[in-house]
């Protein structure tokens, strides 16, 4: 039983014989000449029907095997340079391949033969994994049921896959069911596979692939796209995958993904395309500038009608893009569950304004002490605190804290109106509840995210009337806790900053740039609403009683280190992966403070209802920004996680541009 990589939809498990392995391992081995001198790369997950089709191919040659995770690149590069003759690869890894080796290409090695399955080659991949490695890429298509089923030479035209291996049969139905000569038309491919049964009760054997697709006798098949996928506008069919690599082609473009929606024009009902891109100029990636780029390369009915910009596309373990997903309510007690589970947090929140929450963190009280000290009535309080207790927000003393002392309570007699961090609360715990309590009677509410929801992020409310000075002095200390200033240390150390000139891209209080060096010679540049205040310039002088003024940069000024710290995710500079590299001297380098929803312990998806309301929603994770990284020419040097939940604190270099004489002696 075998995962599928769920491109139709959600994986599902499939039946595969031993026999069908076996067979598509010998259909393998006759196409590619295999034998026992071959050495087999394989840098796929080996539940992959791709990946087992080869094992089975490099069992039945007798072939050296080597296997490694998709992430392992340098393994991969260095068994490329030792020896390695054949690579089975995905679309993705072979773009990363070509990207991390495109910088000092390979020559002279091995390698006969690298093929890509599970997804489409076009020429912009196949010429930049060429000038990197020294070799085309040939074409794979097949299926998680069937296995490989057509192959195609490196240097085949783009999109095509080749002609049918031995012992595959194959026909194109056209709209009214009946196969078509082949003349490059497309239609719904159906394959039948010699000495296998077909589905079901089929005795023709005729397995439906579910893809659109078109045969040329001499160009070979051409796919279009999954039968779901596909867009069918007026009387011609149009293949995303071709759209998105033209967008990909685009320089600023990690990923794409195109959806066909329905909509109405004066004429009549239509199918829209709407195109999402993951853009190394963060959320702020210039829509117009890929329109005329896609006008330019796709006849007009292929054109995107809109192109935005995403923070990151789904992709499926094996690294192939995932399409947008059909959904339904989840099961009724996970519904009520959640509509409940608000009366937990406005707990929470009440605890904090009564001031509960202080009192306790300073020592251990019982509920009659607590509502003495807090003047509260008794018995409310009790039940307040039985339900605080059985919903985890309290628990009981351990006993060597049960008879702690502990000096009254500053609110004593009285509900403290403001919360605050308390003397003994957890490391900043305190601030990250008041922000929290903050947020849901302001921005993420309910009213907030149906007006999101009817008019979209680019007029959303939060940045047309701007946070009031107490949510904005709320997260202010939200972001000076102990904890941050510590790590910023820990980043600095990481990033292995001594002295040099340092640029710090925030929406917190500067951390970086006041503690670095001379604080005179960094720069420091805020960016959101949420951001304190600058009120010195650049030929300010400082306050006699604070820190020192940190000008904002200049144009065109080069630093050692840059630094991003809770900005990344925002529009503007901090996502700006170009501008970034743009930022630094030659041998500077690039540090990330932030968090991501990958991070070991990962974070609540809520997370992405304070990005949607008053953040932004680049780079959500660590592995987009890491590939998004390579892409702009970094490598990645460092990550560590911090705290809980983690913090990412993530290290990378740009890396060195051969000299003319060394481009020569290459």
């Amino acid at each position: 039983m075998l995962p599928s990589s769920g491109t139709t939809g959600s994986p599902k498990l499939v039946e595969r014989s031993v026999d069908s392995l076996r067979a598509e391992g010998l259909r393998h081995v006759r196409w590619a000449g295999l034998n026992a001198s071959d050495r087999v790369l394989l840098p796929l997950p080996l539940w992959h029907a791709y990946a087992l089709g080869w094992l089975h191919a490099a069992l039945e040659a007798g072939a050296e095997l080597r296997a490694h995770p998709p992430t392992a690149l340098g393994a991969v590069l260095r068994d490329i340079e030792h020896g390695a003759t054949v690579l089975p690869l995905v679309p993705a890894v072979a773009r990363l391949l070509a990207a991390r080796a495109g910088r000092a290409p390979l020559t002279g090695t091995a390698l006969r033969l690298a093929m890509v399955g599970a997804g489409v080659v076009d020429d912009e991949l196949d010429d930049a994994f060429r000038a990197a490695l020294g070799i085309g890429l040939a074409r794979d298509y097949g299926s998680s049921e069937t296995g490989s089923l057509f192959s195609a030479p490196a240097g085949a035209p783009s999109g095509r896959v080749g002609h049918p291996l031995a012992g595959i049969g194959f026909r194109i139905l056209g709209d009214e069911g009946t196969a078509r000569a082949h003349d490059d038309e497309p239609g719904e491919l159906q394959i039948r596979v010699a000495g296998e049964p077909g589905p079901g009760d089929a005795e023709d054997g005729w397995r439906p692939t579910g893809d659109v697709a078109a045969y040329h006798p001499e160009l070979g098949l051409r796919i279009l796209g999954r039968r779901g996928r596909a867009v069918r506008r007026g009387d011609r069919w149009v293949a995303p995958e071709e759209v998105e690599t033209v967008l990909r082609s685009h320089g600023d473009v990690l990923e794409a993904r195109v959806t066909g929606v329905p909509g109405r024009t004066a004429t009549g009902p239509t199918t829209r395309l709407h195109a999402e891109v993951v853009s190394l100029r963060g959320t702020g990636a210039d829509s117009a500038e890929l329109h005329r780029h896609a006008q330019d390369r796709l006849a007009p009915y292929k054109v995107p009608d809109r192109i935005r910009a995403v923070g990151e596309l789904p992709r499926g373990r094996s690294g192939k893009l995932l399409p947008a997903r059909r959904l339904v309510p989840g099961d009724e007690a996970t519904l009520i569950a959640c509509a409940q589970g608000h009366k937990r947090s406005e707990l929470l929140f009440t605890l904090m304004r009564l001031g509960v929450l202080d009192l306790l963190w300073r020592g251990p009280a019982d509920s009659a002490r607590v509502a003495g000290e807090l003047g509260l009535d008794a018995e409310v309080c009790e039940q307040l605190l039985q339900v605080a207790e059985s919903a985890g927000l309290l628990r009981a003393a351990p006993p060597e804290e049960r008879e702690a002392t502990r000096p009254p309570s500053a609110g004593a007699g009285g509900a403290t109106s403001a919360p605050g961090p308390a003397a003994d609360a957890p490391d900043g715990a305190a601030a990250i509840l008041a922000l929290e309590e903050r947020l849901s009677r302001s921005w993420v509410t309910r009213e907030q995210l149906t007006a999101l929801a009817r008019t979209g992020s680019a007029a959303r409310a939060f940045d047309a009337e701007g946070p009031d000075d107490v949510l904005r002095g709320v997260y202010q200390r939200a972001m000076h806790t102990p904890a941050a200033h510590r790590r910023s240390g820990i980043g600095l150390r990481l990033a292995g900053a001594r002295d040099g000139r340092l640029l710090e891209i925030t929406c917190g209080p500067g951390r970086y740039a006041h503690t670095h060096g001379t604080a005179a010679a960094n720069r420091l540049l805020r960016v959101g609403t949420l951001a304190e205040q600058s009120t010195h310039g650049a030929g300010d002088r400082p306050p006699a009683d604070g820190p020192p003024a940190v000008p904002e940069p200049e144009d065109g000024e080069l630093f050692d280190l840059v630094v991003v710290c809770n900005a990344v995710h925002l529009p503007g500079p901090g996502s700006d992966l170009r501008e970034l590299a743009a930022r630094l001297a030659p041998g500077g380098r690039l540090l990330v403070d932030d968090v991501f929803l990958d991070a070991p312990g990962g974070l609540p998806q809520e997370i992405r209802l304070d990005w949607l309301t008053h953040g932004g929603s680049a780079w959500p994770t660590e592995s987009t920004l890491t590939a998004g990284l390579g892409a702009a020419g970094f490598t990645v040097r460092r990550v560590v996680h911090v705290g809980t939940p983690a913090v990412t604190l993530l290290v990378a270099a740009p890396e060195p541009r051969p000299t003319p004489q060394a481009e020569g002696a290459a």
